[in-house]
């Protein structure tokens, strides 16, 4: 039986037309890896605001958290205060003050006026970035358009005193809290019981136990040890 033989150059030729069909292939499974990528990226642009906020943006990065407020700033009409909450909130809660404060002096431009929930936001912005001198100034704009500082605000306050070693401050608003009947919670009496002891007033009898247990809420000492 006799073997044929193929010359070099076409050996050669077939070589090269099958390299050639891989990496014709290998490009265009990469273009289409691209393509699939912008198209992905482009969907999730053309999702209206209230689409992703309810899609969920924990963690939410800078760039992204940018991108999601110029679009809702875009948008006609224009979102609601608790739609801006939401977003305000998520991103606090990646730590990024500065930037919930320059988002919210942003939206002030665009005539959207603040609820009480976007206002205590902004006064724990400038309690976390060490600025309480704003962070009373807020809570006078809040008092000039009619809201009543609720248990939130007023913890926000506490612990932003405390941060500052500023106890003594931090037991007047618990004071004002429970004249205004305003019942301070666990998180606000942890924070400021804390706080004392930071300040080394580590006696029992210098804190404030009078209204620690009073009320209904009939809060024991040892819960807070």
């Amino acid at each position: 039986m006799r073997r044929r033989l193929i010359p070099f150059y076409r050996k050669a030729f077939t070589l090269t037309r099958t390299t050639s069909f891989f990496q014709s292939r290998h490009e265009l499974l990469s273009c289409c890896e691209r393509d699939f990528s912008c198209l992905s990226s482009s969907s999730n642009r053309k999702l209206s605001y209230r689409e992703r906020l309810r899609s969920g943006i924990a963690d939410i990065k800078k760039d992204d958290a940018v991108e999601l407020f110029q679009s809702m700033i875009r948008s006609r009409p224009l979102p609601t205060i608790i739609d801006f909450g939401r977003l305000f909130s998520a991103v606090a809660k990646t730590k990024q003050y500065d930037l919930v404060l320059s988002l919210c002096k942003q939206m002030e431009l665009q005539g959207i006026v603040h609820n009480i929930y976007s206002l205590s936001i902004v006064i724990n912005c400038f309690c976390r970035c060490r600025k309480l001198g704003l962070s009373f100034s807020v809570l006078g704009k809040m008092l000039k358009l009619g809201y009543e500082p609720n248990t939130i605000t007023f913890s926000t306050l506490v612990n932003g005193l405390c941060l500052e070693g500023r106890v003594s401050e931090a037991v007047g608003i618990v004071d004002r809290m429970v004249e205004t009947k305003v019942r301070p919670n666990l998180i606000t009496l942890n924070t400021l019981v804390n706080g004392l002891c930071v300040q080394e007033y580590v006696s029992w009898e210098t804190l404030p136990w009078p209204w620690i247990c009073s009320g209904r809420w009939k809060i024991e000492k040892s819960s807070l040890m």
